[in-house]
This record gives C-alpha cells, structure tokens and sequence, in this order.
C-alpha cells in the first residue's frame, strides 16, 4: 500500500513538473537578441563574436563578409557577464560549427567597471534569457543566481514566473517554435552619434587588478570548452573609455592570454594606438564605438583573422547569397545613417546635392550664411526672404518665394506641402515645425520612397528627427 502511494506521489510529481515545463515554454520570451541567431542556417558561421553591447556596437558583420569573406555573427546580449557568454556558446554550438570564437573581455571588468553590478544583473534577468529552454537555460539561471551579487533567485529566471501575465495572449501560434526573426545587420548596431573623450592613454603598464571570481571562473570555462571543441579563441577588448581599474583587469587579461597562449586584441592598448583610433570622435558614448570607429575596429580583426586562421571560404557558407543581399541593404543603411547624422549644415547639404536618390524640401528664412550653406542645392534667393524649396540632385526642381511662399507636392503615398511665412512642412495631415522657427528641411529618398529625416537648425547646426517604421505607418494610415 505504502509502495502504491509513493508511485502514485512520485506520478503526479512528475505530470506537475511537465506541466510546469510545458507552460513555461509556451509563455516564454519569443523575440530579442538571440532571435535572429536561431534564424540562421546551420553551420552558417565562420566567426562567432560574442559578449555585451560592445560586440554589438563593434563588430560589422556585413564589413567583415564584404572586405574578407569572413561569415560572422554577433551573438550577444546587453551588459553580459562572462557566465551568460559560457551559456551563449553551448547554445550557439548546438546548431554551429563556427572556425573561429571571438570573446569580448568587457565582462571580465564585472564589479569594476562604469556598469555597476545591479544594472548588468537586471539587464541580463531581462534581455539575457531569450535562448530557448533547456538544460543549458537552466545551467544558465543557476550561473546567475550564485554569481550576479544583485541577481535574483533561480526560480525568478524561469519562464512560468516572468512571463506568466502571458495567458491572455495565448493564441495557435504559441504552439510553434521559439520565433526566429532574421536579421539583416546580424547583431551589429550602427551608432552614428559622437561623444568626445580626451582620453589619448593607450598605454598597457597599468598594476594588473584581479577580476571578480565568477568572471575569472567563466573565462576559464570558456577556453576549456573551445578546447574541448577544438576551435581557436581569440580574445578582445573593444574600445571605450576605461578607468583605471579596468585598465588594471585588462592587464591581468594579457597576463591570461600569455600563459595559455590565447591571442588577445586590445584595442583600449596597443592595438588601439596601432590602428589610430581617436577617443575624441570614435566613440558614441562612454562604453561604445560610433560606426566610424568600428570601421576601425573591424577591419583590423578581419585583417587579422584572414592572416592567422582558416576560414571557410564563400563557397562553402550555405547562406552566402544571402550575405551578399544582406550586406549591400546594410551599406544602403549605414550611407544614409550617416548622412542624416551630419550636424554641420554646410556638410549635411553638400551630401544631399552629391545624391540623386535624395530630394530635399526647405520651408523658411535664411541668412547670408545659411544661404551659402545651402547653394549645392543649387539654391539661390536674397537673406531673410521667405521661401519653399525643393532640390533633387543639386538642381532645384520647385521653387516659391516672398510673401505667402508654398509649395505642395505629391510623392507616391505621401502627400507633401511646405509653407515659408511660419515654417512649416506637413506631411499627409501631420504638421512638423522647426524648434528653433527659423527653417524646417524633409529628406525624402526618392529610390524607397518614403521620408528619411526632418531637420532644423539649433545654434547654427542641424538637429535631426529621423523618422521610424512607426512614424510611417502612422503616416500612411492617414
């Protein structure tokens, strides 16, 4: 009877644990960075980068197929400690077989670093657990809970508990695999903006300091398990503006990558110094590079693993036309990215007459100076006229001035009108004023079709609003 009731126990047990489990998949994150990784095809990648925000702000994909036939992909997850990264290579190897891992070291700084220890434990609790449900998961929330000083216990790691509001959104197509979303930048972030560091020290004589212990033991566990796997490790260190600790813990890191022979790129050091980079304009903020430093950054480490490892060639990745089709939208991305960026009148105007594929609508008054910002428009007119403007390819193809200057213009599903007196552009109904009320400009791209920029300016530059996917859906909803 005894054994009777101890089977019985010992069932409902195990039918309330596959029922958790089953609910806890279903109710689970079903998007965020690591989408795009299962979207991928198997054995797809060459070069697998993974690490925090700085591969994602560092390493260009797209620069790396287009320049050296590298396939690569950013793996990663923002603010991620070591012990994340250790569980993003298990699950990236379960469907690659990459010729190379690249590891980012910023997580080594844990507990020492301009991310304090409560941030990188609540952005990993949230955006770090978008791999799918596995033992690996669980390995994961375990790592988590005993090593993040500020992380919650391990059952808050689980899907059932942080997403169980998730019931009422329960449709058919929960009942299919985690959502895969391809992504076109293969987890790069273009950051267009820049900050200035004055911060010229790429020296590596700082004491080394000892990192936190649970990213001493992840480190190791990450080159044991390459080890393992028989796939080389190079380790890197992305540029940003680094205190002296961790200038201290980077110095510890050559240390480790000379004693097991690990190649190490520092690029906060001297592989900084060596390619030139500039913290007073390759940086978008205090702890990433802008698009002009990752340049930088990228195409030394493709140089660098073209000359010291076997990679596979183009023919032999299965998603290389896709590659190609990938990286010239992003080149398209990157181009425009930039030009929308530019806060320099005279340049920013210069780059729109240069392309055809730009037309720009200017509704205002100008000054002298502003009108010779403004002449590679090929537009000419007196100082403090009012006037609306539209200029495709440095010649003027709509022109109204004085007293009441508008102009309207359709352009496909976008009806536009400008208006010179109280500057103004509107677009299918929606109204855009000039903060500054001086002039307002609208940056339409003729080859896709739609409006790329609004600008404006503010102390003699431009400030820019760049319009979103939702923005446009708004708009043509209109």
């Amino acid at each position: 009877m005894k054994r009777k009731k101890l089977l019985q126990a010992l069932c409902f047990l195990l039918l309330l644990c596959l029922a958790l489990t089953g609910l806890g998949l279903l109710l689970r994150e079903r998007s965020g960075s690591a989408s795009s990784f299962y979207a991928l095809p198997e054995d797809s990648v060459s070069a697998l980068f993974i690490g925090g925000s700085h591969v994602n702000a560092t390493y260009i994909p797209a620069e790396l197929w287009t320049g050296y036939g590298i396939a690569s992909h950013n793996l990663f997850s923002p603010n991620q400690p070591l012990w994340t990264s250790y569980h993003y290579l298990i699950e990236a190897l379960k469907t690659q077989s990459p010729d190379i891992v690249v590891l980012e070291l910023f997580g080594l700084t844990y507990g020492h670093s301009y991310a304090v220890p409560a941030a990188i434990d609540s952005d990993n609790a949230e955006a770090g657990f978008h791999i799918k449900f596995s033992a690996n998961f669980l390995g994961m929330a375990a790592a988590s809970s005993v090593f993040g000083v500020e992380s919650p216990p391990f059952f808050e790691y689980l899907n059932l508990v942080r997403y169980h509001y998730r019931w009422k959104e329960l449709d058919s197509s929960f009942l299919s695999g985690m959502t895969a979303e391809s992504d076109m930048a293969r987890g790069y972030e273009l950051l267009s903006v820049t900050e200035s560091f004055e911060d010229d020290d790429f020296s590596e004589s700082a004491e080394a300091f000892e990192p936190y212990i649970g990213a001493r033991l992840y480190l190791e566990a990450i080159r044991r398990l390459c080890e393992r796997e028989n796939i080389p490790l190079v380790l890197a260190i992305s540029p940003y503006a680094p205190n002296e600790t961790e200038r201290g813990i980077f110095a510890w890191a050559r240390q480790y990558a000379e004693k097991h022979s690990l190649p190490l790129l520092n690029y906060n050091g001297a592989d900084g110094e060596r390619i030139g980079l500039d913290r007073s304009a390759d940086l978008a903020d205090i702890g990433h590079t802008n698009y002009r430093g990752a340049l930088k950054v990228t195409r030394d480490m493709g140089e660098y693993l073209s000359a010291n490892y076997t990679l596979r060639s183009r023919d032999e990745v299965p998603d290389a036309s896709q590659r190609d089709a990938d990286a010239a939208d992003f080149a398209d991305k990157a181009k425009i990215s930039m030009d929308i960026s530019a806060a320099d009148p005279a340049d920013f105007f210069s780059l729109v007459a240069s392309d055809a594929s730009y037309t720009l609508i200017a509704a205002g008054s100008f000054t002298s100076e502003q009108l010779a910002a403004l002449e590679p428009l090929g537009l000419k007119a007196e100082p403090g006229e009012p006037l609306a403007a539209v200029s495709t390819g440095g010649e003027i193809t709509g022109l109204a001035a004085g007293e009441g200057a508008a102009l309207a213009q359709q352009y496909g599903a976008y009806s536009i009108s400008a208006g010179a007196e109280k500057p103004q552009i509107t677009i299918n109904g929606e109204t855009y004023e000039p903060r500054g009320g001086e002039a307002v400009f609208l940056l339409f791209k003729n080859d896709f079709g739609w409006p790329l920029d609004l600008s404006w300016y503010e102390g003699g530059q431009l400030a820019h609003r760049e319009f979103t996917s939702s923005d446009l859906e708004a708009l043509t909803a209109n």
